[in-house]
């Protein structure tokens, strides 16, 4: 199996593409005799087909399932083999249409999805912190519209670690007096005049690899009886309260525009 140039690649999807209509009489002998495998092609025509319905997918997702040899010889990249798909001018709706899916129905995306549009979703289907009225996002087992803390604090579901952390900011306002982050091990150390705190921040609690003793994470994807449960405790995010009961912390809510319109059930 030979590596595929970038040009030799797009010359296989665009031939692809084009015999979309008419696939039982495409001939690709000609990439073949250039020595392409069948397994390329098929490969490639899989990759064009996944992205297209989940553009989130990664490079692990492919060299897992795949094989990381095959993959990265035949479509190389994923996020270059996106952009050869113009995936990276693949918008939400877009997604919608090739799901068979439409705006005005009632829909619940999975978080991976919310994740990748998150931008757009944010832009045209979002009232302050709230998601309009036929969308939801699944976490975990909950569908939600807006992320709710213990306190009644409602904001924007978080999209990524980064989002996390600031709400885990804001949440300890006070008691911390300074923070730095850790970006290559997602570890968030809060410090005050006594002590420090690490905490390692995570969107998955399966992703959480014990780098520090404190964790917390968006989504609790961990099976009721995995060891890791037991092993070790794993907050979610939304068993925080988020706003102080003296309201010291309000000007900081209004100043991170993911948050949204904060809003509090007891105000």
């Amino acid at each position: 199996m030979q590596e595929l140039s970038q040009s030799l690649r797009k010359a296989i999807v665009l031939a692809l593409e084009e015999a979309a209509s008419y696939r039982d009489q495409l001939d690709l002998s000609r990439f073949i005799q250039m020595g392409v495998t069948v397994e390329q092609i098929h490969l490639i025509d899989t990759a064009m087909y996944l992205l297209r319905l989940h553009p989130y997918l990664s490079q692990d997702d492919f060299e897992s399932k795949h094989g990381v040899q095959k993959v990265q010889l035949t479509i190389g990249s994923v996020d270059n083999f996106k952009k050869l798909l113009n995936l990276n001018e693949y918008t939400y709706r877009d997604w919608l249409k090739t799901n068979g899916l439409s705006e005005d129905e009632p829909l619940c995306l999975p978080y991976m999805v919310y994740q990748y549009f998150y931008d757009e979703i944010r832009r045209d289907f979002i009232n302050g912190a709230l998601l309009v009225e036929n969308l939801q996002v699944q976490l975990g087992s909950k569908q939600v519209s807006q992320l709710r803390f213990r306190c009644g604090t409602t904001v924007r579901i978080p999209a990524d670690e980064f989002e996390l952390m600031m709400l885990i900011l804001i949440s300890r306002y006070g008691r911390y007096t300074g923070f730095k982050i850790n970006f290559a091990d997602s570890i968030l150390t809060l410090t005050n005049q006594c002590k420090s705190v690490d905490i390692e921040v995570r969107l998955y609690t399966s992703s959480v690899s014990g780098k520090a003793i404190h964790a917390i994470s968006l989504i609790d994807d961990l099976p009721v009886d995995h060891k890791r449960r037991n092993s070790k405790r794993i907050a979610l995010i939304e068993e925080l309260a988020i706003r102080h009961q003296n309201n010291c912390n309000a000007e900081l809510l209004g100043m991170l525009d993911f948050l949204g319109e904060a809003k509090n059930d007891d105000e």
